[in-house]
Parts: structure tokens; C-alpha cells; sequence
């Protein structure tokens, strides 16, 4: 299962997502989802009733993941871990990585990755860093 981050998903609305051909057929295998959080940012960013409608329809089309007990405990790790190291990342993403932690998925997809995530652990890098391009083509449509 891939999950996407809200940044991936919002260009894919607005039709300038590198990625549209990848997530048109993650969306059509049923193998794309996102989180309660990502969901939440689309939803409260949009605009006006015409956006809503393109964000709930496009919600509907995918798996949306919740913040679960396991989630809970994977966040609250991750957030010990980078603000000890100075590197905080912001509430929202650390439960979106702890998310992603707990269903096992392909972390937060984005084209780049961001630079500080470099400083979390080895297992936690895996929900934290996000995927190039060319690994995503790479590992191909991935199995629910």
C-alpha cells in the first residue's frame, strides 16, 4: 500500500502532480490511501463548495487510515526521538508517520524528500523519508 501526503494529493487535484499516471493507477488497483490527517488538511483547505466536492470525491476512491493505539505509540516515539535531537517535525507529521508506521505502508509519498528526516532512526526512517521518483517506479504497484 502506498500512502500519499497531502502535498501529493493536492497536486494531483490541481492536475500538477508529477505523479498523476502513478496515482490514477494506485487509485484504480485500490493500493493508494492516506491518513485521517491528510484527509483533514484536504478538507479544511479547501476552498469553497466545487474544491470540497474534488476532495471528497477523491477521498472516497482511497483506503483513509486513522490514528490508532499503535499509531499513537509509533508518534509519540518519533517525536521523543527528533526533538531531543532538535529536530522537530510538527504534530501533524508525526502521527502521519506514526500512521504509516502502523499499517506498514510505503511512507508519506512526495517526489522529494525532506532534509531533516535524515536524523531519524532506521525503522522510523522509513514512515519519515519520502520516496523519489525512481524508487516509486521501481517497487511498481504495491500489494494491499
Amino acid at each position: 500500500m502506498m500512502i500519499a501526503d497531502s502535498d501529493v494529493l493536492i497536486d494531483f487535484l490541481r492536475g500538477r502532480s508529477p505523479w498523476t499516471e502513478r496515482i490514477k493507477l494506485e487509485i484504480e488497483t485500490g493500493h493508494l490511501a492516506t491518513t485521517a490527517i491528510n484527509s483533514f488538511e484536504l478538507l479544511s483547505g479547501a476552498k469553497d463548495a466545487a474544491e470540497r466536492d474534488k476532495v471528497s470525491q477523491l477521498l472516497g476512491a482511497l483506503t483513509v487510515l486513522g490514528v490508532t493505539p499503535a499509531a499513537s505509540e509509533h508518534a509519540a516515539a518519533i517525536r521523543r526521538e527528533l526533538e531531543a535531537a532538535g529536530n522537530g517535525i510538527g504534530m501533524a507529521d508525526y502521527l502521519v508517520a506514526g500512521v504509516c508506521l502502523a499499517h506498514r505502508g510505503v511512507g508519506p509519498a512526495h517526489p522529494q524528500p525532506r532534509p531533516l528526516r535524515a536524523h531519524a532512526r532506521p525503522d522510523h526512517q522509513r514512515a519519515l523519508s519520502r520516496p523519489t521518483r525512481d524508487q516509486v517506479d521501481a517497487a511498481g504497484p504495491s500489494e494491499g
